[in-house]
């Protein structure tokens, strides 16, 4: 008589366990994934770290300051997925953006204050790189979108004309203006047998005192104007901070293929050498501007190109005590400058405490490689 074999049931554990290689293979993964993650925990901090430290004490933290966005989105993926797999790592994630909550709120915006009740028209004010009217080729264009954005204050960065083979001048672009805008502010930075630019605050207001502030630099300028509204003075920053004077050809030598890899090292060594110098430039303009707002007898509005992004020491110095207006009120990821698949909010209008927002908006116009911002406001009294 013969006996059937009763075969031994597959637990759970076993199942699990499956072949070796199969084995080391996810518990290879898993590894990764958390050693990867752990990595960007550590950027993460870094790019907080960058709000606070001098990039003339020490660099580098500003580079993680400026990938903040990506560090973020990166982070919050492995916060989803350790959730789904029920892994604790999830909490710590968690804490760490309810920790740099502020900082999410400055890049991915979600406003948290009430509108002000209004009982007067508020204030507008139109900060814009022109990058000297895209070349002159949109000039038509951008001078229109400025009309038509009717703003009681326009505040425009690198301001100017060609001087060689210009169908431009100076007397031609005040006088257009000036049909809408009876009172300006123009301090070019540099005139040249090529070029003549700088810095342009017009107004609807009078403007009863005007000043450059000093800083060094060969191409960038701050000014600010004393403007009277409403029987109030404000003064009004207008700021093109250091740029990073990356250029076209350099961005096409980063992402040229035929590189080898020594060549794209010296690519990217150079383009880090760029940007470093910047940086150190750009933080001790931001504490020059910072001691000017300090210094101010009146409320004041600051905004203009500050060529960084919210996670910089240079933004957070100028802002100490003021309001970001597209914090306030502006919703979803910022981005005031696209090119090269680069997407960042360099352009910032900061209100004093005397003030309330009332909106902050960024028009994706094609008129520059910056886009404009639109802010407007109230007087608290109000």
């Amino acid at each position: 008589m013969s006996t059937v074999k009763k075969k031994t049931p597959v637990t759970k554990t076993a199942r699990k366990s499956g072949h070796p290689l199969t084995r080391w293979l996810r518990a290879t993964i898993k590894h990764l994934l958390f050693t990867v993650n752990m990595v960007f925990v550590l950027f993460h901090v870094f790019a907080m770290l960058s709000k606070w430290t001098p990039p003339d004490s020490f660099m580098w933290f500003s580079y993680f300051g400026l990938f903040y966005p990506i560090i973020f989105f990166v982070n919050v993926v492995f916060m989803v997925l350790w959730m789904v797999r029920k892994k604790r790592m999830w909490i710590v994630l968690c804490l760490l953006l309810l920790l740099s909550i502020r900082s999410n709120n400055d890049v991915f915006t979600i406003p948290f204050k009430k509108k002000p009740v209004l009982s007067a028209a508020p204030i507008k004010l139109l900060s814009y790189n022109i990058s000297l009217f895209s070349g002159e080729k949109n000039y038509r264009q951008i001078v229109d979108f400025i009309f038509n954005t009717d703003a009681d204050i326009v505040c425009l960065q690198e301001f100017g004309y060609y001087n060689h083979a210009s169908k431009l001048s100076a007397a031609a672009i005040v006088s257009l203006f000036e049909q809408k805008y009876p009172y300006h502010h123009i301090w070019y930075k540099n005139q040249n047998r090529m070029a003549s630019w700088g810095a342009a605050t017009f107004s609807k207001h009078p403007i009863v005192h005007k000043h450059k502030i000093e800083y060094d630099s060969r191409f960038n300028i701050s000014i600010y104007s004393d403007i009277i509204l409403g029987g109030d003075t404000v003064r009004v920053m207008n700021n093109h901070l250091e740029s990073n004077k990356l250029t076209m050809r350099d961005f096409k030598e980063y992402h040229n293929d035929n590189k080898d890899r020594s060549e794209f090292m010296n690519v990217s060594v150079m383009m880090s050498e760029k940007l470093g110098a910047a940086y150190i430039i750009r933080a001790k303009q931001a504490r020059v501007v910072a001691n000017e707002i300090q210094a101010s007898p009146y409320p004041v509005v600051v905004c203009g190109d500050f060529n960084d992004v919210p996670t910089s020491y240079a933004y957070q110095t100028i802002k100490k005590g003021l309001i970001d207006a597209y914090t306030a009120t502006g919703w979803g990821y910022r981005y005031t400058y696209y090119q090269n698949g680069m997407l960042v909010g360099i352009d910032h209008v900061l209100l004093d405490k005397h003030f309330a927002p009332v909106s902050c908006r960024i028009v994706h116009t094609g008129f520059s490689d910056h886009y404009p911002v639109i802010a407007e406001w109230v007087h608290k009294r109000q």
